[in-house]
């Protein structure tokens, strides 16, 4: 990942949100937001990506937990059809 470690990028999505950009596009990760029952126990959390470029959504997923997103997040083909780990060393984080 240039401008920054992958392991420290994946450690702030779980939280924060976070901007790449990766083949001339501009990404907003919008780190994982989780909804909480009474007891302050996760029901779900939701991570999910936007190209700011096209103006699209181009990945959600919604799971029991944050670190169960974070594995969507890496293994969906989400960036022309390759999963992160693939791509992550032309991705430029700019946050």
């Amino acid at each position: 990942m240039i401008n920054g470690n992958v392991n420290d990028f994946l450690e702030n999505i779980r939280g924060e949100d976070c901007y790449i950009i990766f083949m001339g596009n501009k990404y907003l990760i919008n780190g994982c937001q989780c909804n909480f029952d009474d007891n302050g126990n996760i029901l779900n959390s939701n991570l999910e990506i936007y190209n700011l470029t096209s103006n699209t959504t181009i990945f959600s997923t919604t799971q029991p937990s944050i670190e169960q997103c974070i594995v969507d997040f890496k293994s969906a083909p989400i960036w022309n059809g390759q999963q992160f780990y693939d791509v992550e060393s032309s991705m430029i984080w700019i946050d």
